[in-house]
């Protein structure tokens, strides 16, 4: 691991907490999210027993780490019916992609983020088929059932947000199909009505509670009511630079940079790229952050106003704003990038991760297929629209995992679209990416599978 950025900063935050302890790091704070430097320091202090680098224990964890993402891929191709050998090929994928790769061995926090989405979607699918059986008399330990996967769906969302704080603004969202499927049940009058309160009230508990409990030892220790304190000046930043005049030759550097800023130069000059670079908007986020602390305000007061500033500069030129939000989305599609950075590897590995024509075509092939896959998406849930909002039959089982999936990336690519997106922040959509490949593939190339296959028979 080479530490460097961000890097820095965790180890930091890792070294903090394993050394001086969790009160330390509140009242210093608000630092990043939680999780990834309590994971730092765990490595500290194995490494302290054992005698090793923190680094070696580290990449171990991550390696551990991605190793339960592949067991969660498994299960999740294996619900939605896809053949053996795209099963094995989408693995097997997981395992050489140079992008993952690089996550699971750079000190960075999004390999954690990895299995967390995947639990995420799996218990979102089977605490909603729970809640379609509206029956007066539920099978035996039904109501128990409910209520555990309510509880393991709050735990995790909670997780995922004490990982990256971008899911504070995603996670409530993607929870709103069951807050909709309990006023369904209250208008409809249906005996499911009162299971289906109490398992978004436990879901929305589950949640919120460790979250507020976090915010409030913020405030206690360092007077800041927050989860951490990157959010509020990097949106004032990206929407004040948004709001700036647009020419012809700005949009269209905007729409290259998406692709990548070799891209972009290789088309523009690099003072109109430099424009789209996070450097920019830090820039003016961090001139506007002086403006504030000179006034002065207190510190509670620093984060309201930088949201109230951006909402003005939004609203400034609406549609220019939403347009160029929309740009900044299509960057979800390109994740496959060759950028070693961060990590040594052997000689021999780095002159074909290198190599020209084998990156470019592996990040061409794997953009155009995550495109495809999720125009494929998008149809396939028009045509399932009954199977997500009725109970589906065994036979449709693959409608309500993809519905939460299309949902998911769509929350999550429309909330970062507020913010810059580095090629790294789409990793935690990469697993679910790969699923849908290889479902699309399975549709394409095999077709619906046959009865009696015993690949394909569905869960019980």
């Amino acid at each position: 691991m080479i530490l460097f950025h961000d890097a820095i900063g965790y180890e930091y935050l890792g070294s903090m907490i394993h050394t001086d302890g969790w009160i330390h790091y509140f009242k210093t704070g608000p630092h990043r999210e939680p999780v990834y430097p309590s994971m730092i320091a765990l490595s500290m202090h194995l490494g302290e027993r054992l005698s090793l680098p923190y680094q070696f224990i580290q990449a171990l964890l991550q390696i551990g780490v991605l190793l339960v993402t592949q067991v969660s891929v498994f299960v999740l191709l294996r619900k939605l019916r896809v053949n053996n050998f795209l099963t094995s090929l989408t693995i097997l994928y997981l395992s050489f992609s140079p992008a993952i790769v690089n996550s699971a061995l750079i000190l960075y926090s999004e390999i954690a983020t990895y299995p967390l989405v995947l639990m995420i979607i799996l218990l979102s699918d089977a605490l909603w088929r729970k809640l379609q059986i509206q029956k007066p008399h539920s099978p035996d330990g039904h109501f128990l059932r409910v209520i555990v996967l309510a509880l393991l769906l709050g735990v995790f969302s909670a997780l995922l947000t004490f990982t990256k704080g971008i899911f504070e603004l995603v996670l409530p969202l993607f929870l709103l199909p069951f807050a909709c499927l309990t006023l369904k049940a209250f208008f409809q009058k249906k005996p499911a009505f009162y299971i289906s309160l109490l398992a978004f009230f436990t879901l929305a508990v589950t949640f919120y509670t460790p979250l507020l409990l976090y915010k409030s030892a913020n405030q206690k220790y360092n007077g800041h009511f927050t989860l951490t304190n990157r959010g509020s000046w990097a949106l004032y930043g990206n929407l004040a630079r948004r709001a700036e005049k647009l020419t012809s030759k700005r949009f269209l550097s905007a729409l290259a940079y998406t692709a990548g800023v070799d891209v972009c130069q290789s088309l523009f000059d690099k003072e109109s790229c430099a424009f789209w670079s996070y450097t920019t908007s830090d820039d003016i986020a961090f001139k506007k952050l002086d403006e504030l602390y000179k006034i002065p305000l207190n510190k509670d007061a620093i984060d309201p106003t930088l949201v109230k500033l951006a909402i003005a500069q939004w609203l400034s030129r609406p549609f220019q704003s939403l347009l160029l939000m929309g740009v900044e989305s299509l960057k979800m599609f390109f994740w496959e990038f060759m950028s070693m950075a961060y990590v040594v590897y052997p000689d021999g590995v780095s002159t074909i991760l290198e190599s020209p024509l084998y990156k470019n075509s592996l990040w061409f092939i794997m953009s155009f297929l995550t495109f495809l896959a999720i125009l494929y998406l998008v149809k396939f849930l028009w045509f399932s629209q009954k199977n997500i909002s009725y109970r589906p039959k065994p036979q449709d089982k693959p409608s309500t995992i993809l519905f939460f999936i299309f949902w998911f990336i769509a929350l999550y690519s429309g909330c970062h679209s507020l913010f810059f997106v580095l090629p790294r922040y789409v990793f935690p959509l990469v697993p679910i990416y790969l699923i849908l490949i290889a479902f699309f593939l399975e549709r394409i190339f095999f077709g619906l599978t046959k009865k009696g296959d015993v690949n394909h028979l569905p869960d019980s």
